[in-house]
């Protein structure tokens, strides 16, 4: 309260800001929450104060309020790290509420315009792994088909690895047995199990 006694209007954000974050961290994000929206009008062009605004709303629960902060984010900064970072928050947010037709969208749109980022290669994993969630098993495995193919390539001085894994494979049989296509799966699954 001293501090915002003597700041200026664009600093009494600021410490409400600090003070929604440390309110935060003591495990009170509606109490931050309710400080942060009263400034949400006014602040919302601010991507620090949208970044604080959407962990803070996922933490008290408020998911949709959450995604909306975060996709804001990102189309006022669809370029930079910050916004890459944002959609595929928004995108995984929205897979955690279930609005799986809200997530296959956003995670496309991570693959579409940030096909080289390793957010992408995520995205793609939960684009196959949405499909078989939706019931559409056919397309779930026509996706983990391409992820286990994948090739282990360089990107800027990095290893990136493909999705040869044991949960792809797996995901992969189960999409198999889904379609009743057993003898597939079966190869699969006794693979995974012969693998110590």
């Amino acid at each position: 309260d001293i501090l915002k006694a003597r700041a200026r209007p664009a600093e009494v954000v600021k410490a409400d800001m600090l003070l929604a974050e440390h309110l935060e961290n003591q495990g009170y994000p509606d109490d931050a929450l309710k400080i942060l929206t009263s400034y949400y009008v006014t602040a919302k062009r601010d991507l620090n104060f949208l970044t604080l605004f959407g962990k803070i709303a996922a933490r008290a629960g408020e998911f949709q309020t959450a995604i909306g902060a975060y996709y804001s984010i990102y189309k006022s900064s669809p370029r930079s790290r910050l916004g890459r970072n944002a959609l595929f928050t928004s995108a995984y947010l929205s897979y955690q509420i279930q609005d799986y037709d809200g997530a296959y969208r956003k995670f496309t749109e991570v693959t579409n315009k940030h096909n080289g980022s390793a957010l992408a290669r995520d995205a793609r994993w939960h684009l196959a792994w949405l499909q078989y969630l939706k019931g559409n098993y056919a397309s779930a495995e026509k996706a983990y088909r391409v992820l286990a193919e994948e090739k282990i390539y360089k990107r800027r001085r990095r290893v990136v690895r493909p999705f040869q894994n044991d949960r792809t494979k797996y995901w992969l049989a189960m999409s198999l047995l889904k379609q009743d296509k057993k003898e597939n799966a079966s190869k699969i699954f006794m693979q995974l199990a012969a693998d110590k």
